[in-house]
């Protein structure tokens, strides 16, 4: 996918806690880290299959609204901060969660 001047992939796996959240992070294609998709607030709740979204590469969440693989369903006031909550989409899941990531 790309954003901005980058071509980013994901690596996809999950927060080592009770809940078992998805965790995703994005790379560009020359594998230098570009930003956390995901934050994990584990004593906030939320519905199957929705996540925290991280509050500072929003031009890649945007990009990734666009792009249809993601869906924000809401938002949560912590501490200071704002964060909206996705749901990855079955094209995220189809493209960059099974077999080698891209």
């Amino acid at each position: 996918m790309r954003v901005s001047d980058k071509q980013v992939k994901f690596l996809v796996e999950t927060y080592a806690d009770m809940f078992q959240r998805k965790a995703v992070i994005a790379y560009t294609s020359d594998g230098e880290y570009y930003g956390d998709v995901t934050i994990n607030f584990p004593k906030y709740s939320l519905d199957d299959g929705e996540c925290f979204l991280s509050a500072d590469c929003q031009n890649l969440i945007n990009e990734m609204v666009k792009n249809g693989y993601l869906e924000i369903t809401g938002q949560i006031k912590v501490n200071y901060g704002t964060y909206k909550i996705g749901k990855f989409t079955q094209k995220f899941a189809d493209e960059f969660e099974k077999g080698e990531k891209r």
